[in-house]
């Protein structure tokens, strides 16, 4: 497939306007999901520059990021605790992928019921539908690649 850049920035950057940076909307937590590692790439370049006012966690053990191995439990308290009005984690998968399959559910309920404490955006790369599924709503961007997964309570 190929990645038209232009294209696909304009996409995410309508989507986050019409539901992360929405002050009408209580449940903000956005997941962009992708199995290509480079449009995963490409979204994070952008998110980079977009949202360069919020916290960035890149990887375990990178500047202000949570180290890899962290507890669940640390990793929300980090996230509760993070001082910044939002939070950007690249590939949550490096922190979570070793938990158990119940800490992994539990991770994505508690980033889609977040509301007012921090707003999040989180790329990943893992095929996390049946841990995502039940908390967050999947929604395609069309002729991209690229799905993006909004809190089930977005739409009551």
């Amino acid at each position: 497939m190929e990645i038209n850049l232009k294209v696909i920035t304009q996409k995410v950057k309508s989507i986050l306007e019409q539901y992360h940076f929405n002050e009408n909307i209580r449940y903000k937590s956005i997941c962009f999901m992708t199995k290509d590692i480079r449009l995963s790439e490409a979204i994070k370049s952008y998110f980079s520059i977009e949202l360069s006012h919020y916290e960035i966690w890149l990887e375990p053990n990178h500047s202000t990021s949570p180290v890899y191995g962290v507890s669940r439990y640390k990793m929300e308290k980090e996230i509760l605790q993070n001082q910044s009005k939002g939070l950007f984690i690249y590939r949550p998968e490096e922190w979570i992928s070793f938990w158990p399959k119940i800490e992994q559910a539990a991770f994505w309920s508690f980033i889609s019921t977040l509301h007012g404490q921090r707003d999040i955006v989180l790329v990943t790369t893992l095929n996390a539908q049946s841990d995502i599924n039940y908390y967050m709503d999947e929604k395609m961007i069309t002729d991209t690649g690229i799905s993006y997964w909004l809190s089930n309570e977005v739409n009551k």
